[in-house]
């Protein structure tokens, strides 16, 4: 028990389904499940203390049952509740090669992580009643680490095997942070030029939900950054920290790393949870010093999808126009954001193969702008398919000419100059492609 003895002021238990965010609870069991309140999953001991971790970190904010005892229940609630610790940012999570090696990784050091002094782990403070502490912020790392967003209690009973399980819990308001702590390890943080009252010097950076992790690399490898241009992001203190051992000798080039991205999406006044997010991605040592030419290459490639993508797009909004019609409206997804997960796979091979062999850098670039452009192509192939033949020679459209043509040789002429590498191919290559295409 985190609050021995904790209880509701109508002494009511809730399923154990609200420490668990991805399963369907109250209003939202008939939109996305079977299992309704009444049938609560079973829990066993590890599973319910792991759930209870997920629901200090991630629980909804908004109202809470109130705890008997509490002064600051009204009509059985509390009000004005935040999400759980790690609810406001986008976790960054180093793993290696087994347990103690990601253990060792997510271990800040530092004189600024020096232990002593008033911060110390909750279990070592005073006891937690039902009463919870006005916003804050924690004293230190130890304290930020195991801080009670709120207060929780098990219900342990008997199965009909007659082991021990957990289906019900109670759970109330808990400790508030008054701020993310600018010197939070675990997120990547947008710089400000001018801190802002009661906001701290910096923002913490959340994932973008539907946005693939290779799409924040610039932010995740951003180990050096002008603090005067508050555009820019640094990356989390865990990833310098992995940089900074590679410079010591301490981790090898070629050191297998994963970098994992977790956060949730919340919605209506953060009282539901809309999406989870988690993404991992293979990332080179090197790619952690800013003066290491895989670190380059890297975000070079990720500019390369990321110029496909935009080019995709524009093509679509050309092809639209060259049919009478208007273009993708500004914001809506288009083609070339339907094609991200498709680049995802070889960028992904790309840093994998860097990651294994950070000296062998042009036939793996090569290798990945041609994959890239042969993706690209085949969805503008798919775009151009679809449009009518009047279409091809169309004339002005709003004073400018529009026809399939032009936009095919601009989007051709971007992905030319963008990917070299992958443009031109070997003599063999390219004889062998034209007489397919004469036989076509």
């Amino acid at each position: 028990d985190q609050a021995p003895g904790l209880r509701t002021v109508k002494n009511e238990f809730k399923p154990s389904s609200v420490l668990q965010p991805a399963v369907a609870k109250g209003n939202s069991v008939p939109l996305f499940g079977t299992r309704t309140d009444a049938e609560p999953p079973v829990l066993d001991p590890v599973a319910a203390f792991a759930a209870l971790e997920v629901a200090q970190a991630y629980d909804t904010a908004a109202i809470k049952t109130g705890a008997a005892g509490d002064p600051a229940v009204r009509a059985g609630k509390t009000t004005g509740n935040h999400v759980g610790t790690l609810g406001a940012i986008g976790l960054v999570i180093p793993q290696g090669r087994n347990l103690f090696e990601t253990i060792a990784l997510n271990v800040p050091a530092g004189p600024m992580w020096r232990l002593g002094g008033e911060d110390r782990p909750h279990w070592r403070g005073r006891p937690r009643g039902p009463s919870w502490d006005d916003a804050r912020t924690p004293t230190g790392l130890l304290e930020l680490l195991t801080w009670q967003s709120r207060r929780i209690r098990l219900i342990p009973e008997a199965s009909p095997g007659g082991q021990v399980v957990v289906r019900h819990v109670v759970l109330t308001a808990g400790d508030r942070l008054k701020e993310v702590p600018h010197w939070d390890p675990r997120t990547q943080w947008r710089i400000r030029s001018r801190p802002v009252p009661g906001l701290g010097p910096d923002i913490p950076v959340r994932h973008t939900p539907g946005r693939t992790g290779w799409r924040g690399l610039t932010s995740l490898l951003a180990v050096r950054v002008d603090t005067a241009d508050e555009r820019k992001t640094r990356t989390s203190h865990l990833l310098v920290q992995v940089g900074d051992a590679l410079d010591e000798g301490h981790i090898e080039p070629s050191y297998p790393l994963d970098v994992l991205s977790v956060g949730v999406e919340y919605g209506t006044q953060s009282a539901v949870v809309d999406s989870v997010i988690a993404d991992s991605l293979p990332v080179p040592v090197r790619a952690l010093n800013a003066d290491e030419a895989v670190r380059r290459f890297v975000l070079d490639a990720a500019g390369q999808a990321e110029v496909i993508r935009r080019a995709l797009n524009r093509l679509e909004s050309d092809l639209r126009e060259a049919c009478g019609g208007e273009r993708t409206p500004a914001g809506a997804p288009g083609a070339g954001d339907a094609v991200t997960h498709s680049l995802g796979g070889p960028l992904r091979w790309l840093m994998n193969t860097l990651r294994r062999d950070p000296d062998d850098i042009l036939g793996p670039l090569q290798a990945w702008e041609r994959a890239a452009v042969d993706i690209a192509r085949s969805q503008a192939e798919a775009l151009l398919s679809g449009n009518p033949p009047a279409a091809f020679n169309r004339g002005k459209v709003g004073g400018q000419r529009r026809n399939t043509t032009l936009a095919q040789r601009s989007f051709n002429a971007t992905l030319r100059k963008q990917l070299p590498l992958g443009w031109s191919r070997p003599a063999e290559e390219s004889a062998a492609s034209q007489e397919e295409n004469n036989h076509d």
